[in-house]
C-alpha cells in the first residue's frame, strides 16, 4: 500500500461517549447521554404515542428484543425518562421525538420499575418497584399481580400508570429463571385496565418461545439490531470529514486485497472507521460475561488512543481483550480456559521466534475472544480480525496462523478443542468449564426436531433480520404464514403480502385484493411464484445438514424444557452463541445464495439488496423494474406521500387559505407538481383551476366515472381501482391528492357514509378518508347576486347598489376589492404575526390566529380576479364560502383581527424594550435602576399581552425611562477627559525606549501572543476614549455609545494610560524571565549564526535580572530567530503565567525607566 500521509484524526472526528450506567438512576442523564438514529427516533416515538393513547380499558405492552449491548436497556431509561418528568418532554433533541413528547403535554404518568434478577421473582420485583414509586409500603400490598396492578393504578387515580420491566444492572449473576407466564400475566392485564408495560428482552425471555411463549401472546415485540450501533459510532462517536470518504476507501481496498478472509462490506467498514467490523460481532459475548463492558464507551476511549496513528490503524479486538481481560479472569466459568492461557503464553508463545512472538500473543487473545461465542475460530477469521497478514504472500500468514493454533492445540489438548466446519477447515477454541454437556445434549436431540420447528425458526429468523414487519402469531385469526411488506418505489409506499410456503409445497396463493404484489418463499420453485405478473417467488438457497444442526439446535435452547432446566446456567450464553450462528446462516441461505423469480425469470439479489437492513429495502431494490414496465406513467415523487403529507397539503393548499407557509408550498410543489394538480407561479406553487384539471388524463377518468354513475357520482373504490391500474398504478395518497384538487376546483364533491357531502369550504378542516365512499357533482353555491353584493359591502365598505354580475359595475367592484387587498397586505398582520416565536404566543392569540388565513384566502382570490383568472361573481363567490356566507362568522374573524394587531403592536414595544433593558447598565441612581426593574416586569408579564391599558402605560413609562438614562449617560460620557489629554499621554507612551522595545518584540515568534492582544486591546480602548459621536442619537437605538464607553467605568477612566504602562512593562518583564529556561536554545542558535558575542551578551543579560539594559539590534536578530516554545514545556509555563503584585509592578515600572 502506498504511504498514508494523513494520520486518524484528520479523517475522524473523535466525540467523547461516557461508559457509565448512572442514567438507570438519573433520568436527565439517561436522556442527555442518548444517541438517536432513524430507528429508535421513530421506535422512541411509536412507544411515546402508545403510552400517550392509553385509557380505561385500552392499554398496551411493547418488548424490545436484541443483542446484549445494543441499547435495551438505555432506551427504556430514556422512555422512562420523557414520560415520567414533563419537563424533560423538550429536551430529546430528536424532532420526531420531541414531536411525540409534545403531545403529551403536561399529562402524568406514574411510572413503577421492575428490575429483574433483584429479588426471588418478578411478582416481588413488581411489589418492589410499586411501592418506590407509590410510597405504599410493601407490608400492605398484595401477593398477587392482579392486586398490585390495582393499588399502582388506586395511588395515583390523576396519572396513567406504566410498568418498565428491565434486568438490573446491578445483579450479581445472570438471571436464570423463565418469567415468560408472569410478563405475559402482567401484559394481558394492562391491556384491559388501561396500563402500558415495557420490557428489554433479556437472554433469558428473549426467546420469546417455550416456556417464554407468552410474551409472542401478549407483547408486540419491536427489534433493536447491531444495525442500530453501526449508525451511532457513525454519527456520534466517530464521525468521518467529507474529504475522507476517498481515503477510507483505498484502506478498505487494501485490507481486502491483502487480509484473506476480510470478508466485511464497505458499508459497514466505512461505517466503524476506525473500529475493527470483528469488534461488532465480539461485543455481544463480551457483554454475555461482563454486563458492565459499554462498546460505546470502549469505542470513544480507544479512539483517544488512535488519533495520532497513521490512517490505516484501526482499533483491532485486541484492545477489547486488554480492556476487559482483568475482568474476564474474575469469571468463575472462564477460570479453567484462562489456566490453559496463560500455560500456553509461558509453553508456546513465549518460545516463538522474537519477530513471531507478537503476532503469537494475537493470535492468543483472538481464540481466547471468540471461544467466548463457543463457537471457536479458524486461521483466516483470526487473521482477519486481528490484522495479521504478509503484504507479499497472504496465504503464508494463514499457513503460519494455523501452525500456532496446531502449536496451542497440541500443548493443551485438554483445554482446546478442534473441530471441522462445513468447508472442512479446523476451528479452534478454549473448552469452557461446564459447556460440553450442553453441547452434547443438543447434538443428541438435534435429529428429533421435526421439519415444522426448522420451519419455525427459520421464520423467526427472518423477522429478527428485518424487524420491519412480522408474521402472525401462532394462534391469531389471521394466516401464520403471511404477513404484510411494503415497498417505496417513486415516493409511493406500496403494499404487498409475503407468504411463507418454504416447506409445505402448497400451491402458492392468488394475489390478494389489498396487495400490489406478492412475494412468496418457498424452496420449490413451483410453489414459489403465481402466473400474476405481480407475484413474486423467493427461492433460498439449500439447507446443508450442518445448517439444518444449526437451526435444530437453536429451537431446542428456545423450546426443550428439558434442556433448558438441566442446562439454565448455561442458556443464556448458548441462546446468544446460536442467535450468531444462525444469523449468519440465514444470511448466506436467503440472502447470498438465494434468487427472486419474476415473470420466469431467476435474479440473484443485489450486493446492496443483500445488505439492506429492512425488508422494505430489499423489495423497493429488487422489484423496482417490475414496477417501472408495469406503470411507466406514474408520476415521480421526490420524496414519500404519505396520509400526514395528504393531511396537510388538503388543508392547508387546497383549502384556499392562500397559505405562505415555505414548508407547506415546498411540500406541495414535491407533491402536486408531479401529478399535475398545481401549477407554477413566482411567489411557488398553486391549486389549478377546473380548465387546467380536465387537460389531466387521471381528471377525466374521474369525471367519466362520476358520469357515468345514474346519480352523477362513483364509488371511491371504484376511483382508486381506476387509477391503480396501468399505465399509471397510482397509490391510494394519490388519488385522494387528486380528488381532493377536484374538489377545491369546485368540480366534485365528497360524500360521506351518512350521505353529507364535503365541498371547497369544508377542506380545510381533517378528511377522514375512511369515511368517503363516493365522490359527485356539486349541486351549487346557492349564493344570490344580491346576496353577494352584500358581501361586497361588508369587506369593502362599497355600495350594496354594485352588482357583481353588471359588465358596467366590474370595474368598480375591481377597484374596491383591490383597495381592501391593498390595506390588508400594507398591514403586513401576516407576515408579523410569522416572524412571532410559537413560545411566546398566547392560547388566545393562537386560536385568533387561523382568522389570517381566512383573510390571506380573500386576498388570494383578488389576486385571481385582478389576473382575470376569476369574474366578479366567482371571485366574490369564494370570498362568501370563506366565512361560510355568515356574517356572524366574518365579524368574528374581524374581532380575530383587531385582537392580533393590538396583540402585535404591544409585542413590538415589549421586544424593543426587553433587548434595550437587558443591555442597560445599572446606574446607581434609585429613581432609574427602580423604573428599570418596573418595566422589565411589566414587558415580561404574559397577562400584559393583550391589555391595551398596561401597553399605553408600558408606553408612558418606556418613554420616561430612556429619557432619565440617556441623560445620565450623557453626562457621564462626557464627563471624559479632554481628547488632547488622551492623546497626549498615549503619544507619551509611545515615544519611550520600553514602547519601542515592546513593539519590536511584538513580531518575535517566542513573545507571549496573548499579551500583545491585550496590550493593542487597550490602546484601542484609549483611541476610542476620543470619542466625537453623537450620543444622544445613538441611545435612541441602543443603550450605549459606539465608542465602548461603559458607566462601571467612568471612575477609572483616568487610570487607563497608567493601566497600559504597567501592562507593557510587565509583559516585557515576564518575557525575560521566560527566556531563563530557553538558554541552551539562544546558545545553540547563535553558534548557528556565527553569533556567539551577541549571544553570550543576551545571555548575561537574562540571567542577571539587575541588569535593566535594552536589547541591543543583534540579540533582537537572535530572538528574532528563536522559535516559540510548546505551552508544556515545564518550567517555561510556569514563568510564563507569573502575575506580579500592584506593588511589584509599580517597582519594575520604576526600575525599567
Amino acid at each position: 500500500m502506498k504511504r498514508i500521509e494523513q494520520k486518524v484524526k484528520d479523517l475522524v472526528e473523535l466525540r467523547q461517549y461516557s461508559s457509565n450506567y448512572e442514567y438507570v438512576r438519573e433520568p436527565a442523564k439517561a436522556l442527555a447521554s442518548y444517541r438517536f438514529t432513524d430507528v429508535t427516533s421513530d421506535l422512541m416515538a411509536k412507544w411515546i404515542e402508545k403510552a400517550g393513547r392509553v385509557s380505561d380499558g385500552n392499554g398496551a405492552a411493547s418488548a424490545l428484543a436484541g443483542f446484549r449491548g445494543v441499547g435495551k436497556s438505555h432506551f427504556l431509561n430514556t422512555f422512562g425518562a420523557i414520560i415520567g418528568i414533563a419537563d424533560l418532554r423538550s429536551r430529546a433533541g430528536d424532532p420526531h421525538v420531541d414531536s411525540a413528547a409534545h403531545a403529551l403535554g403536561r399529562r402524568k404518568f406514574t411510572v413503577v420499575w421492575v428490575q429483574r434478577g433483584t429479588e426471588e421473582s418478578v411478582v416481588a420485583e413488581l411489589q418492589t418497584g410499586i411501592a418506590a414509586a407509590t410510597g405504599i409500603s410493601r407490608a400492605v400490598l398484595g401477593t398477587t399481580i392482579p392486586d398490585l396492578l390495582e393499588a399502582a393504578q388506586t395511588a395515583g387515580a390523576d396519572a396513567s400508570l406504566v410498568v418498565l420491566i428491565d434486568t438490573s444492572l446491578d445483579r450479581s449473576e445472570r438471571v436464570s429463571r423463565d418469567d415468560g407466564e408472569a410478563l405475559g400475566e402482567i401484559a394481558d392485564i394492562a391491556k384491559k385496565k388501561g396500563i402500558f408495560v415495557g420490557v428489554a428482552l433479556d437472554d433469558d425471555i428473549a426467546g420469546a418461545d417455550g416456556a417464554n411463549a407468552a410474551i409472542t401472546r401478549s407483547f408486540t415485540i419491536d427489534y433493536l439490531d447491531l444495525e442500530h450501533l453501526y449508525k451511532i459510532v457513525d454519527a456520534h462517536i466517530f464521525p468521518k470529514f467529507p474529504r475522507s470518504n476517498a481515503v477510507i476507501h483505498e484502506i478498505f481496498n487494501y485490507y481486502r486485497a491483502v487480509v484473506p478472509g476480510f470478508r466485511w462490506s464497505e458499508q459497514r467498514f466505512s461505517a466503524l472507521f476506525p473500529l475493527h467490523p470483528a469488534i461488532m460481532e465480539i461485543a455481544p459475548f463480551v457483554r454475555l460475561y461482563l454486563h458492565e463492558f459499554a462498546l460505546l464507551g470502549f469505542a470513544s476511549e480507544a479512539g483517544a488512543r488512535i488519533m495520532g496513528r497513521p490512517a490505516n490503524s484501526l482499533i483491532a479486538p485486541d484492545e477489547v481483550f486488554d480492556s476487559v481481560e482483568d475482568n474476564l479472569r474474575k469469571i468463575e466459568v472462564l477460570a479453567g480456559a484462562f489456566e490453559i492461557y496463560d500455560r500456553l503464553n509461558n509453553d508456546v508463545v513465549a518460545k516463538q521466534p522474537v519477530v513471531k512472538r507478537l503476532h503469537a500473543k494475537l493470535i492468543l487473545k483472538g481464540m481466547m475472544l471468540f471461544s467466548l461465542s463457543e463457537e471457536g475460530s479458524t486461521a483466516a477469521e483470526i487473521g482477519a480480525s486481528m490484522l495479521i497478514f504478509d503484504e507479499a504472500d497472504p496465504s503464508a500468514a494463514i499457513e503460519d496462523i494455523e501452525n500456532v493454533l496446531a502449536a496451542f492445540a497440541a500443548a493443551a489438548p485438554d483445554g482446546i478443542k478442534t473441530e471441522p466446519d462445513a468447508s472442512g477447515k479446523s476451528r479452534y477454541s478454549f473448552r469452557l468449564d461446564a459447556k460440553d454437556g450442553l453441547k452434547h445434549a443438543l447434538q443428541a436431540a438435534a435429529a428429533t426436531v421435526e421439519p415444522a420447528h426448522i420451519d419455525a425458526i427459520l421464520k423467526r429468523l427472518l423477522s429478527e433480520r428485518f424487524p420491519d414487519f412480522s408474521f402472525s402469531p401462532e394462534g391469531s385469526d389471521a394466516s401464520s404464514d403471511r404477513a404484510d411488506a411494503y415497498l417505496l418505489w417513486r415516493g409511493g409506499v406500496r403494499k404487498g403480502e409475503l407468504f411463507w410456503n418454504f416447506s409445505q409445497g402448497a400451491p402458492p396463493p392468488d394475489l390478494s385484493e389489498m396487495a400490489d404484489w406478492t412475494v412468496i418463499v418457498a424452496s420449490d420453485p413451483s410453489s414459489a411464484a403465481t402466473s400474476h405478473p405481480m407475484s413474486v417467488g423467493w427461492i433460498p438457497g439449500e439447507i446443508a445438514a450442518g445448517d439444518r444442526d444449526t437451526f435444530a439446535r437453536y429451537w431446542l435452547l428456545l423450546n426443550d424444557a428439558g434442556i433448558r432446566t438441566e442446562h439454565k446456567e448455561h442458556l443464556a450464553a448458548a441462546i446468544q452463541t446460536h442467535a450468531s450462528s444462525t444469523a449468519k446462516a440465514f444470511q448466506r441461505i436467503f440472502l447470498d445464495q438465494a434468487v427472486l423469480s419474476i415473470s420466469g425469470f431467476e435474479y440473484n439479489l443485489t450486493e446492496e439488496a443483500r445488505g439492506a437492513p429492512s425488508l422494505s429495502q430489499v423489495f423497493s431494490i429488487m422489484l423496482e423494474p417490475l414496477f417501472e414496465t408495469k406503470y411507466p406513467e406514474h408520476p415521480i415523487f421526490p420524496h414519500v406521500v404519505g396520509p400526514k403529507e395528504v393531511a396537510s397539503i388538503v388543508s392547508g393548499f387546497f383549502s384556499g387559505s392562500g397559505t405562505s407557509d415555505e414548508g407547506l408550498l415546498r411540500l406541495a410543489a414535491d407533491c402536486c407538481l408531479p401529478l399535475g394538480i398545481a401549477a407554477r407561479t413566482e411567489t411557488g406553487p398553486t391549486p389549478c383551476a377546473a380548465e387546467e384539471l380536465r387537460r389531466l388524463e387521471t381528471v377525466r377518468i374521474v369525471i367519466d366515472a362520476v358520469d357515468a354513475g345514474a346519480d352523477t357520482s362513483a364509488n371511491i373504490a371504484a376511483i382508486r381501482s381506476a387509477l391503480g391500474r396501468e399505465p399509471y398504478g397510482l397509490v391510494f395518497e394519490s388519488v385522494h391528492l387528486i380528488l381532493s384538487a377536484m374538489v377545491a376546483a369546485r368540480m366534485i364533491e365528497f360524500v360521506t357514509t351518512r350521505g353529507d357531502r364535503i365541498n371547497h369550504r369544508s377542506l380545510d378542516l381533517k378528511v377522514i378518508w375512511d369515511d368517503i365512499v363516493a365522490v359527485a357533482r356539486p349541486v351549487g353555491s346557492g349564493i344570490s347576486v344580491e346576496r353577494l353584493a352584500r358581501w361586497l359591502h361588508l369587506l369593502t365598505g362599497a355600495s350594496e347598489t354594485l352588482s357583481v354580475s353588471r359588465e358596467s359595475d366590474a370595474e368598480a367592484v375591481r377597484a374596491a376589492l383591490k383597495a381592501w387587498q391593498s390595506e390588508w397586505r400594507t398591514s403586513g398582520v401576516a407576515a408579523r404575526y410569522a416572524e412571532i416565536d410559537d413560545c411566546s404566543l398566547t392560547t388566545r392569540t393562537w386560536r385568533a390566529s387561523s382568522s389570517i388565513k381566512t383573510f390571506d384566502s380573500v386576498a388570494a382570490s383578488i389576486d385571481a380576479l385582478l389576473a382575470d383568472e376569476l369574474s366578479c361573481e366567482e371571485c366574490m363567490t369564494r370570498i362568501a364560502d370563506a366565512f361560510a356566507d355568515q356574517e356572524s362568522e366574518f365579524s368574528r374573524r374581524t374581532d380575530d383581527i383587531l385582537l392580533i394587531e393590538e396583540f402585535l403592536s404591544g409585542w413590538d414595544l415589549r421586544e424593543k424594550a426587553i433587548l434595550y433593558l437587558s443591555r442597560c447598565e445599572l446606574t446607581g441612581e434609585p429613581e432609574i435602576d427602580n423604573l428599570r426593574a418596573y418595566l422589565w416586569d411589566m414587558a415580561t408579564l404574559d397577562a400584559n399581552d393583550h391589555d391595551p391599558e398596561a401597553s399605553r402605560i408600558l408606553a408612558n413609562q418606556w418613554s420616561r425611562y430612556q429619557k432619565l438614562y440617556s441623560r445620565n449617560f450623557v453626562e457621564l460620557h462626557n464627563a471624559l477627559p479632554a481628547e488632547a489629554d488622551i492623546r497626549e499621554k498615549l503619544l507619551q507612551v509611545k515615544k519611550t525606549d520600553v514602547w519601542w522595545e515592546f513593539e519590536t518584540l511584538s513580531g518575535v515568534p517566542s513573545f507571549d501572543a496573548t499579551r500583545r492582544m491585550y496590550v493593542s486591546g487597550a490602546v484601542d480602548g484609549l483611541k476610542r476614549l476620543d470619542c466625537n459621536r453623537d450620543v444622544e442619537r445613538e441611545l435612541l437605538d441602543s443603550p450605549g455609545c459606539g465608542c465602548g464607553f461603559s458607566l462601571l467605568d467612568a471612575e477609572k477612566i483616568e487610570e487607563k494610560p497608567r493601566d497600559l504602562w504597567q501592562m507593557i512593562n510587565t509583559a516585557l518583564f515576564e518575557y525575560r524571565r521566560s527566556l531563563r529556561v530557553r538558554l541552551d536554545d539562544i546558545e545553540e542558535l547563535a553558534a548557528q549564526r556565527d553569533a556567539k558575542a551577541d549571544g553570550a551578551s543576551l545571555k548575561k543579560l537574562i540571567e542577571d535580572e539587575k541588569d535593566l539594559r535594552r536589547f541591543t539590534d543583534g540579540e533582537f536578530e537572535l530572538l528574532r530567530g528563536l522559535k516559540a516554545a510548546p505551552s508544556n514545556q515545564g518550567e517555561f509555563s510556569d514563568l510564563t503565567s507569573f502575575t506580579p503584585e500592584p506593588s511589584e509592578i509599580d517597582a519594575i515600572i520604576d526600575s525599567l525607566t
